[in-house]
């Protein structure tokens, strides 16, 4: 089985009372409309999608950054994914 996956570095100003930590960033994406997330995996539209999301432990003292990965196995599923991701 072949699988989709988009990985991205997400940084966020430390200055910022905004996304301090993993569960802050998944009620972020919850802010999408019918979008429900967990520690491992989101619905979206019907569809799970594989997700991990990793605050890193940088020398940046400006930034936090996130290392966030989605992904999916079915490919039937991709035209929702790529929905998925221009949402987010």
């Amino acid at each position: 089985m072949e699988t989709i996956v988009m990985e991205y570095l997400i940084t966020f100003d430390k200055k910022q009372d905004f996304c301090k930590n993993t569960e802050s960033f998944c009620f972020l994406l919850q802010s999408i409309h019918g979008l429900v997330c967990n520690d491992t995996s989101i619905l979206y539209k019907n569809i799970k999608i594989q997700f991990e999301n990793k605050l890193l432990d940088t020398d940046d003292h400006n930034n936090r950054i996130f290392h966030t990965t989605f992904s999916i196995e079915k490919l039937e599923y991709l035209y929702i994914f790529e929905k998925f991701i221009k949402d987010v």
